[in-house]
């Protein structure tokens, strides 16, 4: 999450199934934030969802996931850092075995 021109403060639902770290938090302006979902039966398929509100406005992040039970590798960079211009958009949650990340603009 980021905050442009205020501070934000925001707050943070999952849907049962999920949990999500932290659930709550501040923002001064031109700072950012990550909260980490996290699945509790990772090895069953599933999906849920994520709402975060704050003075800043709102959202919801729809989530499903595969079958886990043979682990996924990720690459060792974080694909959404990238400051360069690429032809595909970087992906806004990144699958792990455990969990996953999720950055959302606020």
């Amino acid at each position: 999450m980021r905050a442009r021109n205020q501070t934000v403060s925001w707050k943070a639902v999952a849907s049962d199934g999920l949990d999500v770290v932290p659930a709550r938090g501040s923002i001064r302006p031109g700072g950012t934030a990550v909260i980490w979902v996290t699945v509790h039966a990772p090895g069953a398929a599933g999906s849920g969802t994520v709402t975060i509100t704050s003075n800043g406005g709102g959202s919801t992040c729809e989530l499903h996931w595969d079958d886990t039970t043979t682990p996924t590798s990720l690459p060792e960079d974080d694909v959404t850092a990238s400051a360069e211009a690429t032809d595909t958009p970087a992906p806004e949650a990144a699958v792990r075995p455990a969990g996953f990340s999720l950055r959302d603009k606020v």
